[in-house]
Order: C-alpha cells, then structure tokens, then sequence
C-alpha cells in the first residue's frame, strides 16, 4: 500500500489511507491465531496503523495529547458492498489507538461516509481535530 498525504493546521489533522480496510470482527484471544477473517482483520489494522504512523512522522506529529478531546470525520470509498459501516469505524479507531491517539475514550464526535465505487481505489480520508 502507498502511503498517502497527510496535511495539518493547529487543531485539525488529515490522513490519507490507501488500500481495502477489513471491517471489524469479533474474535477470541484463541481465534485470532486460527480463523482466517481474524486473521485478515489484523492485517488491514496493522496496515492501517502504518499508514498512520508513517504520515505521522513525516509531517512531524505526535500522538495527541491524553487531555486533548477528538472529533473524526471519514470518508471511505470501497469497491464491494461488505461490512457495516459501524464495522469499518471501529477498524480505522482501532488501528489509531496508541498511535494517532494515546486512548479511544478521547473521542467524542464521530462522522463517517461509506461511498460505494468500483471506480475508485479503495482508501479512506480521514480528519482528526481537537475540539474545544
């Protein structure tokens, strides 16, 4: 996966993320070691995570403060009608947690856009801002 672009000003960040995002799936500790779409999950998680973290560094950023309270809006475009939008959420705020932020309790607003295009590559815009 490339890595996309990330651009910043003092209390909004953005991400570019390239490639299909595995939605969500619940697992047990055991699973995740033997069920393909666990498997599969954490891929695009540690996929995801990279991106962010690569982006991160390049422009210079750190992970957001503990105090600070976060909103995320996302736009995602994917090519096959598979998962629940509040399923593809949780792979992208999963795969900030620790890295883009130090814990999900620090986000309070949440818009997500799930734009079905067989046209398009699949990836994800993604907006973090600290709100007030």
């Amino acid at each position: 996966m490339a890595v996309g672009k990330m651009k910043t000003s003092p209390d909004r960040f953005s991400f570019v993320i390239t490639g299909k995002i595995k939605p969500y799936v619940r697992m047990t500790a055991r699973g995740k070691y033997v069920k393909r779409q666990a498997q599969e999950y954490l891929a695009s998680k540690g996929s995801i995570s990279l991106q962010f973290a690569e982006q991160m560094i390049h422009a210079g950023m750190q992970t957001f403060d503990k105090a600070d309270k976060l909103g995320i809006t996302a736009v995602i475009v994917r090519h096959e009608q598979r998962g629940d939008i509040d399923n593809i959420a949780k792979a992208i705020l999963d795969a900030g947690n620790g890295v883009v932020y130090s814990d999900d309790r620090q986000l309070r607003k949440m818009d997500i856009t799930l734009v079905d295009d067989k046209k398009r590559e699949p990836s994800a815009q993604i907006f973090f801002e600290i709100l007030s």
